[in-house]
């Protein structure tokens, strides 16, 4: 977590690749996004100065990107789609891009993923790290700015939307 314009989204993408993802997102092999007019490709560039190592080793997975979620989602769509033409799949395509921005995210996740980044910070033992301009520091969830806005709401959602609301006039 951080501020906007610390790398949190270049460090993430710079990880993606260091795993054999697109970081525009999707799953290994998915190449939705077309790079020859990209002006800025930073998570490669710095994947590129970065070494990794875990265990046990990625095998399997999905790195979702929310700004090229409509591109991944146009592409499975399609992909989809021609496997059911060919007769090769009978269910009803997914058809993300049928629905609201935030409503085809979360009909995404309940079919793909069944969670949602926030949430990831209160999984056990998670290593919750905060990007500034000053470098990365470990933290405690509970001392977020994401979590104390997920708490607040929770605790009086009509006072967290009008107070929201204050903010913005």
């Amino acid at each position: 977590m951080g501020e906007n314009g610390t790398g949190k989204s270049t460090l993430l993408e710079a990880v993606a690749a260091l795993s054999g993802y697109d970081e525009a997102g999707g799953g290994k092999g998915y190449r939705a996004v077309d790079h020859a007019q990209a002006l800025d490709k930073s998570g490669s560039g710095l994947a590129d100065l970065l070494r990794a190592s875990w265990l046990p080793k990625v095998t399997d997975g999905w790195f979702f990107r929310a700004e090229s979620f409509f591109s991944v989602a146009r592409y499975m769509d399609a992909a989809a789609k021609d496997a059911q033409a060919a007769g090769q799949m009978r269910a009803i395509p997914p058809d993300f891009l049928s629905w609201s921005h935030g409503e085809g995210f979360l009909r995404f996740f309940e079919e793909r993923m069944a969670t949602h980044s926030p949430m990831l910070m209160a999984v056990p033992n998670a290593r919750v790290l905060q990007v500034t301009r000053l470098g990365l520091f470990e933290g405690d969830f509970r001392a977020t700015r994401h979590f104390e806005m997920y708490q607040n709401f929770t605790v009086d959602p009509e006072g967290f939307i009008a107070e929201a609301l204050r903010e913005d006039e």
